[in-house]
């Protein structure tokens, strides 16, 4: 009776160990599964984030090369815009021709003299560069200059469209000084200052 007993202990205490390994082993599975799991998410999100960072350098070199372009057309209307101007066209046909507002064309007018003033102070050496390293003047280049003398005809025709009053008020201003010093008081203090003189000396 005895015998048998022990024996049925240990038979339940192997049982129970037994079933104690399997469910650790169970865990240890589903342990392993989420492990594996976990570790491709973070090889997805590494992997998205390096696609991202990639796709990032294009956009902002694409952003880059098209503002580039953007500027480099955005001379070119400015140039055609004081090229128009040069004509003898004020502000108002320049806009009618390039079918844009006056604000725009004055914006277009004052960005081709900002690109003259530019291109010349880029041919023009600096004070100290002179004096370090002269610069023989067969060795400047010319096509700055043209751009300088176009900058110069463009303020000139602004200059030029100014409205016609003030030429007039200009032609007016000698006529107003004449008639001051041609009134009869001054007439006669002119004459009394020459009566004066003989008696001074």
């Amino acid at each position: 009776m005895v015998a048998e007993e022990l024996e049925k202990r240990r038979t339940r205490r192997v049982e129970r160990h037994a079933a104690v390994r399997e469910r650790q082993a169970r865990i240890d599975a589903a342990e392993k599964q989420y492990t594996e799991a976990w570790t491709g998410t973070k090889v997805a999100d590494n992997d998205l984030a390096a696609e991202i960072a990639v796709l990032q350098q294009r956009i902002e070199e694409a952003r880059s090369r098209t503002a580039a372009q953007i500027a480099e057309y955005r001379r070119h209307q400015a140039l055609a815009a004081a090229a128009i101007r040069r004509e003898g066209c004020n502000v108002e046909e320049v806009a009618d021709i390039l079918d844009v507002s006056q604000k725009e064309a004055r914006q277009l007018l004052s960005e081709a003299r900002s690109l003259h003033r530019a291109e010349a102070d880029a041919v023009e050496p600096r004070a100290d560069e002179v004096a370090a390293e002269p610069v023989p003047a067969a060795n400047r280049a010319t096509a700055p200059r043209q751009e300088l003398t176009a900058g110069r005809e463009l303020d000139a025709a602004d200059h030029a469209s100014e409205p016609v009053h003030n030429e007039l008020d200009s032609t007016r201003a000698p006529a107003a000084r004449v008639s001051i010093d041609s009134s009869p008081r001054s007439v006669e203090a002119g004459t009394a200052r020459q009566w004066q003189a003989p008696a001074a000396r």
